[in-house]
C-alpha cells in the first residue's frame, strides 16, 4: 500500500457520501481522496497511486461501471480494488458491476463501517496477492 495505510479515492456527485466516507477514512488511517465526477477521478488516477476506489455507479459525467470498465484496462490500475456504491437495487445492475470486476458492490444507503472494513480487506489481499516471494514490502505493480 501507498504509505503507511494507504489511500482510497472516493468517487461520488454527493457532497454528503463523499465527507461521510472521507471521515471514516480518515478514522481509520487511509487517507481520502475526494472526486465528484469521472473527469476528477481520471485526474487523481494519473496523478497518484491510489490503493482502493470507492466509485459510485451513477455518475453526472457518466457510467461508473463504464469507469471501472477503464480501470481495468489500463496497466497502472488494473489491479486496483473498486468497491461499486450505488442506490441501484436492481440485481443485475449489481451483476453487471462485478463481471466487470468490482471487488465488492455496496447498496446505498450504506453502513460506513462495512465499506471502511471491506476495503481494508480488498486492500490487504492486493497486498499479499503483490508480494515479491522473498522481498517484504514490495509490490508488482500493474501486473494483471
Amino acid at each position: 500500500m501507498n504509505g503507511m495505510n494507504g489511500k482510497v479515492l472516493i468517487v461520488d456527485d454527493s457532497l454528503t457520501v463523499r465527507m461521510d466516507l472521507s471521515e471514516a477514512f480518515e478514522a481509520a488511517g487511509i487517507r481520502p481522496l475526494l472526486c465528484s465526477s469521472i473527469r476528477e477521478a481520471r485526474e487523481a488516477i494519473a496523478a497518484q497511486v491510489i490503493d482502493v476506489v470507492i466509485l459510485d455507479v451513477l455518475l453526472p459525467d457518466g457510467d461508473g461501471v463504464e469507469f471501472l470498465r477503464e480501470i481495468r484496462a489500463a496497466p497502472a490500475t488494473c489491479t486496483v480494488p473498486v468497491l461499486l456504491l450505488s442506490s441501484e437495487a436492481d440485481v443485475k445492475d449489481r451483476v453487471r458491476g462485478l463481471w466487470t470486476g468490482a471487488n465488492e458492490y455496496v447498496g446505498k444507503p450504506y453502513d460506513t463501517e462495512y465499506v471502511v472494513a471491506r476495503a481494508q480487506e480488498v486492500m490487504r489481499l492486493r497486498l499479499k496477492e503483490n508480494q515479491i516471494p522473498g522481498t517484504p514490502g514490495t509490490h508488482l505493480k500493474g501486473t494483471c
